[in-house]
């Protein structure tokens, strides 16, 4: 993910030449900057380091490399690394002492706590020189993260899955992304009953498990093909960020046993159900959180917040979920733990639902009582739930810079 952090640390770096405050087609220019934080107790530390070095094209363009390094160490836990790698071109305007610009970068972001991808974006800021050879500088970016591609099925889980009862789950309806199939499972998959599993294969006959290629039921996926689709440490910390921005953040014992009705229903957004702890479960590792810290959240009919009675938005939990009324939603559904879907009612999910199973203890059920649910993939909701997700701005951290002549 990508971090704002909030003291900074400023650090000049230079290429012995001469340059004048209006720079000329050859000039380079070199920056290292550097932020970090800590919590009180030093438990919880972060720090970045981002240099560049860019050459002019003429006295207003530029174009560079930028590279940033993260790292975070916290108690009990090893020291996590990621980064970032941008090729930027950056236009300035004006001659005199102060001179904004824009631009435009593109790359790639990688490490132990978040999805590798692609990314790029605008970006702007301003340049004031101090002395011939010296600016000060402030800049924003807004970064598009070109996340892997959207869910390969309408349902996922990490384990076994029982498909039963009234209950729809379909990817034909949205090929925006490409044939999807209808679910995923790194364990077995059990369809009984009345229960329609429809992959986008081309044909009209339900439940198929068969080649290689698009399917109906897809089972037994290589732990290391569903990995991708896993929420990573930092992946989860930017949610709960923007669930608390949002108001839509829940942790403490309240979690323990929460329910959501027509009594308290699901604002539209980010909805991020925590720990009890408000710590990512095993971040020190496999099976180190207790079972008594994950959240168990039940949601009833009637829980939609939007006078139009669908919700749209992300819901993740973590720990484990159980949809037992009528739920109407655009987006996307996550459980670190586990899921089980039982609606009373008709309801319908309209982009992806994915269940980490996260501790693999029992398997996902989804197996609606009575009338008929239905999960259909949706590319648009998958990729941007209900149309709620920001994308990511990241304020650089401030930095010196000195421009070299050639």
């Amino acid at each position: 993910m990508n971090r704002l952090f909030k003291t900074s640390l400023l650090v000049a770096a230079m290429i012995p030449a001469v340059a004048v405050a209006t720079p000329v087609a050859g000039d380079r220019e070199v920056t290292l900057s550097g932020a970090g934080s800590s919590d009180k107790s030093f438990d919880d530390t972060v720090f970045s380091v981002q240099g560049s070095w860019g050459t002019y094209l003429d006295e207003s363009s530029m174009w560079g490399v930028r590279q940033t390094v993260n790292a975070r160490d916290s108690e009990e836990e090893s020291v996590q690394f990621d980064g970032s790698t941008r090729v930027f071109y950056d236009y300035h305007f004006g001659s005199g002492k102060a001179r904004p610009f824009v631009g435009v970068s593109v790359g790639g972001v990688y490490g132990e706590e978040v999805d590798e991808t692609f990314m790029g974006g605008p970006e702007l800021g301003i340049k004031y020189w101090v002395q011939d050879k010296t600016f000060i500088t402030a800049m924003a970016e807004y970064q598009f993260l070109f996340k892997s591609a959207p869910p390969p099925a309408a349902l996922l889980t990490r384990g076994a899955m029982n498909v039963d009862g009234h209950v729809n789950v379909d990817a034909r309806g949205d090929l925006t992304c490409g044939a999807r199939d209808g679910t995923w499972s790194t364990g077995a998959t059990a369809v009984n009953g009345p229960a329609d599993v429809y992959g986008a294969d081309g044909n009209g006959t339900p439940n198929q498990s068969v080649g290689p290629g698009v399917t109906d039921v897809k089972q037994l996926v290589a732990d290391s093909a569903f990995s991708p689709f896993v929420l990573k440490s930092g992946d989860l910390d930017g949610l709960k960020a923007m669930a608390k921005a949002n108001g839509t953040y829940w942790s403490g014992t309240a979690v323990q046993t929460l329910t959501f009705n027509s009594g308290n229903k699901l604002p539209n957004g980010i909805i991020f159900v925590d720990t009890v702890s408000g710590d990512n479960i095993d971040k020190n590792g496999p099976n180190t959180t207790s079972p008594g810290d994950f959240a168990n959240i039940t949601i009833q009919g009637n829980a939609e917040g939007d006078p139009s009675g669908v919700f749209s938005g992300m819901i993740v939990v973590a720990g484990n979920l159980n949809i037992s009324g009528s739920l109407h939603m655009r987006g996307i559904v996550y459980a670190v733990g586990t899921l089980a879907l039982a609606v009373g009612g008709s309801g319908q999910i309209d982009g992806a639902v994915i269940t980490q199973n996260i501790r693999n203890a029992s398997a996902t059920t989804v197996d609606p009582a009575a009338a008929s649910t239905s999960i259909n993939f949706n590319c648009g909701h998958a990729s941007n739930p209900g149309g709620q997700m920001p994308q990511t701005f990241t304020v650089q951290p401030g930095s010196y810079r000195e421009v070299s002549g050639s």
